[in-house]
């Protein structure tokens, strides 16, 4: 196989996602502390990061890692409160933000609350996180962890 044919098959494992599959079992499975943050979004389905950080007991800066080493992977994605503040057409999950964030802020004053949805950011599970494979996955290993 000639150096180009190599890099045309690297270049087909990569666009059709067999790669980024390994890639996310070997990342979750040799950083616990990764999967934890990983598990407690699971549970959380859709959080801020203190929510999440209060779970999770690492650092603010481990967590803020961790999430955006989630989102690399796509597993997680974010969501700016400030961005869907004044959207007409709002998906499911974009409804669902707005609704905690209200809840969150329905007994703070106007202030409070302009202030907090300029500053506040919620994440959620994309579709590859949401899938049954990987949450199965994760759950089993969050097992065997426990019971080491």
């Amino acid at each position: 196989m000639s150096f180009d044919d190599s890099i045309k098959e690297l270049e087909k494992t990569y666009e059709t996602g067999l790669y980024r599959a390994d890639r996310i079992r070997k990342t979750l499975s040799e950083n616990p502390r990764l999967r934890k943050t990983f598990a407690q979004l699971l549970i959380l389905s859709c959080a801020r990061f203190g929510e999440i950080h209060q779970k999770v007991f690492v650092s603010r800066k481990t967590c803020y890692s961790h999430l955006y080493q989630l989102m690399e992977l796509g597993l997680a994605k974010q969501i700016a409160v400030m961005d869907l503040w004044n959207k007409k057409n709002l998906d499911k999950e974009q409804i669902i933000v707005l609704r905690k964030f209200k809840d969150w802020t329905s007994k703070m004053a106007d202030k409070q609350v302009n202030y907090f949805a300029a500053q506040t950011h919620y994440f959620l599970l994309t579709e590859l996180g949401k899938n049954p494979e990987i949450v199965d996955w994760v759950v089993k290993l969050e097992k065997e962890y426990k019971n080491s």
